[in-house]
């Protein structure tokens, strides 16, 4: 392995690692904090207009944006790092197994888990890994006519 290679390894592997710590660290909040940092973002970032109507709406869109955004980031860096090519599906099962962890985790701080939360990050796991393959295709195709102009 390249010096190169085995530090972008390294990148991505701490990435995966803080995406995690983030998903799990976010899910150990308790329901007034994780509602605190809701109103924060809706407030600040989104500065209302993400949404309309009250806090409760706005709060459950948000949160099942984040479902699906972490775990196709999370899917994403998995393909980037192990690059297994015909294995996404293990991918899958990671993402799938790391839903599960979150949402047992939100058992012990008195939120609740929900199923549908599993299945959401499911989707959004699936949805990475659709990205890292079009991507991957996409450069593959372009390496291959680059060789043949120039070989």
């Amino acid at each position: 392995m390249h010096g190169t290679e085995r530090r972008r390894n390294i990148v991505i592997t701490v990435l995966i690692v803080f995406t995690l710590a983030f998903i799990w660290g976010n899910s150990l909040m308790s329901t007034d904090n994780s509602d605190g940092l809701s109103r924060w973002i809706l407030r600040h970032i989104f500065n209302g207009k993400f949404i309309t109507g009250d806090f409760d709406s706005g709060n459950h869109i948000l949160r099942k944006c984040a479902h699906f955004t972490e775990f196709a980031f999370l899917a994403f860096l998995l393909c980037l790092r192990f690059r297994a090519r015909r294995h996404y599906w293990s991918f899958g099962a990671f993402a799938f197994a790391a839903a599960a962890a979150d949402e047992t985790i939100q058992l012990f701080t008195g939120r609740g888990a929900q199923l549908k939360d599993v299945l959401l990050d499911c989707f959004g796991a699936l949805f990475g890994i659709l990205i890292a393959v079009i991507l991957h295709s996409a450069l593959t195709k372009r390496k291959r006519s680059r060789k043949a102009r120039h070989g």
